[in-house]
């Protein structure tokens, strides 16, 4: 009984009394319009640009391979993505500058292997191709004094909750999240996505999962200038007269597609 009090204590200290400000954020609607093109043509999907940044790794959807592909060191013993460096950079700079408090690094990219050997010794972690450090878009921070749940307590943890989407980062497993995630609050672990999805969950308050479930409600929607499109299959859909298309893996068996669109359309 005595321990069931304490983590009460504990959870009620750390997610809602610091953490309220995401909890009670009003959630915004209707983000994404159905858009309609007048006419279509087929492209594979070698022939967009690959930009797996809406990978989703979960129980549900284990990674079964290490990250194939180079990833960029940030600083010795974190590595991330390249698509996701630059990104991650101008972040942490901005919020060093704002806050005043000197941001590390405690964990980015695993391999399945160093996942097995943090599982074999702490059966509470997830398992080995369950987590989404082996994607290489994700990095947990802190601040000296704030790790884990504390992080929302510093400077930096509410900076980081109000604007790390402006720079294509979520808090990926926010305190409103949990039973869609399966994954208590975590406001230290930031993930990439990229623009301009970052910005839609953040506003809708959309986790990655619901978010991937948003966009299969329609063939296209518009977001301002960028289409955006979950699809299946080797040749994707488009408009006639789009160039320089994105795509994403998004592990559920499908892509998700996005493009800019002239504003007059």
């Amino acid at each position: 009984m005595k321990d069931k009090i304490v983590k009460l204590l504990r959870k009620i200290k750390y997610d809602y009394t610091y953490g309220l400000f995401d909890l009670f954020r009003r959630r915004e609607r209707s983000l994404l319009t159905v858009y309609e093109p007048t006419s279509l043509r087929h492209v594979s999907v070698d022939a967009c640009r690959s930009e797996d940044a809406l990978i989703l790794i979960s129980a549900t959807y284990p990674a079964v391979e290490d990250h194939p592909h180079t990833l960029s060191r940030l600083t010795e013993g974190h590595a991330i993505s390249p698509m996701a460096e630059g990104a991650i950079r101008t972040l942490i700079a901005s919020c060093e500058r704002e806050c005043g408090e000197t941001i590390l690094f405690t964990s980015t990219y695993r391999t399945l292997a160093f996942q097995s050997s943090i599982y074999g010794v702490n059966p509470y972690a997830a398992k080995p191709g369950e987590s989404e450090h082996h994607s290489g878009l994700v990095a947990d921070i802190k601040v000296d004094g704030y790790a884990q749940r504390r992080f929302i307590m510093s400077k930096t943890g509410k900076w980081m909750a109000k604007h790390a989407h402006e720079y294509g980062f979520i808090i990926r497993y926010p305190l409103w999240g949990e039973k869609k995630t399966g994954v208590d609050y975590e406001p230290w672990h930031l993930r990439y996505v990229g623009k301009p999805h970052a910005e839609i969950m953040y506003r809708e308050k959309l986790v990655l999962e619901s978010y991937l479930e948003r966009l299969e409600q329609a063939p296209f929607f518009r977001f301002g200038d960028t289409v955006i499109s979950a699809q299946r299959g080797d040749t994707l859909v488009i408009p006639n007269g789009v160039e320089n298309v994105c795509v994403s893996q998004n592990t559920r068996g499908g892509y998700i597609l996005w493009f800019t669109i002239p504003s007059a359309e």
